[in-house]
């Protein structure tokens, strides 16, 4: 029996109630929410952060593409980085940004009394992202056989996998009563640490990873706070029993952040966000979960990607080299959702299409189409042929009969069609 290599992206999880990237964007840019307890004023009144409302509104006045979270954290991460050259005399190289002195700051956007403490709202920032995973995380707990009965059976009908969720819950796990995902028990039994031999030569059925971080991992608490230097880097992440713990500890917590070898502060830790993650995935357990995800590609002959947006390209250079890898033998399954147009013809008819009047991209992702049409030669089909899956809601299949598409989302390819995507991947 094949093993897939299964990706999933933030669209996987939202019929399960998740946050959409709007919802975050929306929450995390709202002025008047984080505190800045640096910047008291003279009177000792509240000061708040300005930096992601303003940030936001800028990216949204400028930038040609609707903004969101992720870009607004970028910005915050590099001017909090170029902040240490701006604003004081910095003699350290190794946490000197060499682009900073060739590069003037946006007067008013960022606050003087703000600029020391961007690595503060950065982290608080992450911290109500994380606790809106964990709202649905536990609800899912709660519903996992009953009103989410499709997800949870659809995981349990895999012989086995290795998984990529590039989200940062704990559904997966939820889910299955077997897995592995690297991480042993350590000599404190709070939490847990990474163990990449355990990852890559325990012979479990289910293989789970997190290359982007998880809402339950965070650092070491030993008592001897040397323990196990010799093993583990200072930023290296240990898995701790649920998110309650980690939430308690990281509130009001400090501490530095490593740099890039440009000098530019990285912001890593239980979630990774930003727009530079490949810099990101320098600690453990991501460049051993980056290490697997290329080993896995390699070795699996087929692919399941769900509600993934081809949005982070290191992803998306590993995914198209399945041709060159497995050429023919290659299967692959892609669950999306692409919402459809319509519009009047001039003849009063109404047409339902994917692709807009012009029958160009539309609707889908221009990276998702780009990985498509390569998967399938560029020549498998024309992409209006998909409109026929508009009011039937069928899979559809590439003339080459290696990949397959489906267009409505998670749970309906998986209510509809569950059996026949497992058989595909795995016969």
């Amino acid at each position: 029996m094949k093993r897939p290599t299964i990706i999933l992206g933030a669209g996987s999880v939202i019929e399960i109630g998740a946050p959409s990237t709007d919802k975050i964007t929306e929450e995390i840019t709202k002025p008047n929410k984080y505190e800045n307890f640096i910047g008291l004023s003279f009177y000792a009144t509240k000061q708040y952060f300005t930096a992601t409302s303003k940030v936001y509104e800028l990216l949204k006045a400028k930038y040609p593409a609707k903004p969101n979270f992720e870009q607004v954290f970028h910005v915050l991460e590099l001017l909090g980085s170029y902040g240490r050259v701006w604003n004081i005399e910095n003699k350290n190289p190794d946490i000197y940004s060499v682009i900073a002195p060739f590069i003037n700051p946006t007067q008013g956007v960022i606050k003087p009394e703000e600029w020391y403490n961007l690595s503060s709202l950065i982290k608080s920032c992450q911290l109500d992202i994380m606790s809106m995973i964990n709202e649905y995380d536990s609800d899912y707990a709660v519903k996992k056989s009953t009103e989410f009965s499709w997800y949870n059976d659809f995981w349990n009908k895999f012989k086995n996998f290795d998984l990529f969720n590039f989200n940062y819950d704990t559904t997966i796990e939820r889910s299955l009563d077997k897995y592995v995902d690297g991480f042993v028990d350590s000599d404190d039994e709070r939490f847990q640490a990474f163990s990449p031999k355990t990852l890559f030569e325990d012979n479990c059925l289910c293989k789970i990873c997190h290359p982007h971080g998880c809402i339950v991992y965070y650092d070491a608490r030993y008592k001897d706070m040397n323990h196990d230097v010799y093993e583990y880097n200072f930023h290296d992440l240990y898995k701790w029993k649920n998110y309650k713990m980690v939430q308690q500890m990281s509130i009001g917590s400090s501490g530095s952040n490593p740099t890039t070898q440009s000098g530019e502060e990285l912001h890593i830790g239980s979630i990774i966000t930003g727009l530079r993650k490949t810099d990101k995935l320098t600690i453990s357990p991501y460049n051993y979960y980056h290490h697997y995800l290329n080993s896995s590609v390699m070795k699996n002959s087929s692919l399941l990607i769900i509600g993934y947006s081809f949005g982070d390209l290191y992803v998306n250079d590993l995914v198209e080299r399945m041709n060159l890898l497995h050429g023919d033998k290659k299967r692959i399954v892609v669950i999306t959702y692409i919402p459809y147009d319509e519009f009047v013809e001039s003849d009063g008819i109404i047409t339902k299409t994917f692709h807009g009047k012009d029958f160009e991209m539309g609707s889908i992702n221009h990276r998702e189409f780009l990985f498509f049409k390569k998967m399938m030669h560029d020549d498998s089909f024309e992409f209006k042929d998909l409109d026929k899956t508009i009011d039937d809601q069928d899979s559809f299949t590439s003339d080459n009969g290696q990949l397959k598409l489906f267009v409505y989302g998670f749970k309906s390819a998986v209510e509809k069609h569950g059996d026949e995507i497992i058989k595909f991947l795995t016969e």
